[in-house]
């Protein structure tokens, strides 16, 4: 599997060599990536390169990142509140 930030494959890096046939690829910063796969043969034969697959990386701002992270607190402070509350106000005592 052939990895590059340019559609030609200029700048190609070779991002896995062998059998398996589901991997997961991780660490990227923003921008497009192109990937292409080929066939080898026991022989030791390489087979057409397959088309391209364009992957584009793009992340969150931080300021929804951060109303997104604030919102799932909130959600969860109030569960365990509700909880902890409901607890102590049907306790019998024993």
């Amino acid at each position: 599997m052939q990895q590059s930030t340019a559609p030609t494959f200029s700048l190609a890096d070779a991002r896995y060599e062998g059998p398996d046939t589901a991997s997961v690829l991780s660490g990227f910063r923003e921008g497009d990536y192109h990937f292409r796969v080929r066939a080898i043969t026991p022989a030791g034969e390489a087979g057409p390169w397959s088309d391209t697959l364009t992957l584009r990386v793009h992340f969150m701002d931080r300021r929804t990142l951060f109303l997104l992270l604030g919102t799932g607190f909130t959600v969860a402070a109030l569960t365990i509140g509700a909880i902890v509350h409901g607890f102590l106000a049907h306790r019998t005592g024993t």
